[in-house]
């Protein structure tokens, strides 16, 4: 019965494989690319809200301006001073923006705290508030299930971008805050790991 079939090409068979193993790649890429746009971008998102919080505790007057139609009742004027209840405002204020954009939140660090003789981290570096917005819609996207199947070209290149906006931002916080980078300062040598295989 089995005479009446044609016989099966190899070079085609080998290219079928080829295809499927192609298309496995990609899509192995493109859940790894997705993986990793959500992580990096949740730490970067993390570590921006705690810098907002950081600047309202310690320079409530930074965001003042953002302040000052916010109400106070005459209880709260009779047993705090204006220095308290602006940073309280303050702080609740910062932690209010937790849920805006990564994007938006890091344009308003630099709105309220950037200098031209900031030294950035590289000194070369240029913050792109477009490309994190496009970053942050990308993560948008794949958190809602529309960002899968696409792979980042360049996300080696991505991710010292990104590196480089959170150490740059950090570079214009400490200098409004007059801290200084110490860099002599060293991160503890990591422990080794040990791989080991396991089935799960």
């Amino acid at each position: 019965m089995g005479a009446h079939f044609p016989p099966i090409s190899e070079r085609l068979n080998q290219q079928i494989l080829q295809g499927m193993a192609t298309q496995k790649e990609a899509f192995a890429k493109s859940v790894i690319d997705a993986a990793t746009i959500v992580f990096v971008q949740a730490t970067l998102d993390s570590a921006i809200n705690e810098y907002l919080v950081l600047l309202a505790q310690a320079d409530p007057s930074v965001w003042e301006g953002d302040l000052k139609d916010e109400t106070v009742r005459l209880g709260e004027i009779q047993s705090a001073s204006y220095a308290d209840l602006l940073k309280e405002k303050a702080v609740t204020f910062s932690r209010s923006l937790a849920t805006k954009s990564l994007s938006r939140k890091v344009q308003l660090i630099l709105d309220h705290c950037c200098r031209d003789d900031i030294e950035l981290s590289p000194p070369d570096f240029h913050f792109d508030p477009p490309r994190l917005k496009a970053f942050d819609d990308s993560r948008h996207a794949v958190a809602h299930g529309r960002g899968m199947g696409v792979i980042v070209d360049n996300m080696d290149e991505l991710l010292l971008f990104l590196r480089q906006t959170l150490s740059s931002v950090e570079a214009v916080i400490g200098a409004r805050l007059g801290f200084k980078r110490n860099p002599a300062r060293q991160l503890d040598k990591a422990p080794e790991i040990q791989l080991r295989n396991v089935t799960l």
